[in-house]
């Protein structure tokens, strides 16, 4: 599986075979057709988290990566779509193996589905103005801060978001929330090596697979896959809003 896989454009939903991790790209803004159709999909306490947000484009964010990822799981699953949440947040399904994770900022959500294992994705607008060196010594493993500081001035926003993306995802993956150290575990960051887990938090590191996710122009991604050294094969998709039900 490598990293920057292309996006396909599906006619309909493909196939979710065994070995494969499904990453999905949602590109906003939609119709205002599009946010209602998504908006009739929540339960009322996803509008009631959805109509916390004070900004309206955080509104419609939020809509579009809860309102399709009811949509794909109750496709994927082919029945009705009840959430349960783990004591982190996490959200899954009862009773199945399908294992489904959720990012979303700016204009962009990603969405990954699997049978493999334990999944997480991250996508993150690059802000220019952000301090990340400084962030970065606070949150990051010392590793890491020595990694990105060994890069190029010009890459370093880049190394600094792919370094975030990734830990995101692997957090994200192990559904463990602010439970989890950012510091407990090191991922590599530069742009030009592939996105890999040098250190794990536990458990062998053969048991992961990081990848980076053409997010789009100024977005960094990444996908967090724990196979436990099973075949896995990544495809992308583009969502399309036609599929909404008119």
């Amino acid at each position: 599986m490598s990293d920057m896989a292309s996006w396909e454009r599906p006619v309909s939903l493909p196939d979710l075979q065994q070995e494969e991790v499904h990453v999905w790209r949602v590109r906003l803004p939609l119709r205002a057709e599009g946010y209602e159709v998504l908006w009739g999909l929540l339960m009322e306490e996803e509008r009631e988290k959805v109509n916390r947000f004070r900004f309206e484009k955080d509104r419609r964010l939020a809509v579009a990566a809860r309102g399709v990822l009811r949509q794909l799981l109750s496709l994927y699953t082919q029945g009705p779509v009840d959430l349960s949440y783990n004591q982190y947040g996490k959200p899954y399904l009862p009773g199945s193996l399908l294992q489904f994770n959720v990012a979303h900022s700016g204009e962009v959500v990603l969405l990954a589905f699997t049978l493999v294992g334990l999944v997480g994705v991250d996508v993150e607008y690059m802000r220019n103005q952000v301090e990340f060196v400084d962030l970065a010594k606070h949150f990051f493993a010392p590793r890491e801060v020595e990694m990105l500081m060994e890069l190029p001035s010009r890459l370093r926003a880049q190394g600094f978001y792919n370094c975030w993306s990734r830990k995101e995802a692997y957090i994200k993956a192990c559904g463990l929330g602010l439970a989890l150290p950012l510091d407990s575990f090191v991922v590599s960051l530069s742009p030009d090596e592939p996105a890999t887990l040098l250190l794990s938090h536990e458990g062998a590191m053969s048991d992961w697979s990081l990848f980076a996710l053409e997010a789009g122009h100024e977005y960094a991604g990444a996908l967090a896959v724990r196979h436990k050294g099973h075949k896995c094969m990544l495809r992308c998709f583009d969502w399309q809003e036609e599929w909404l039900p008119a």
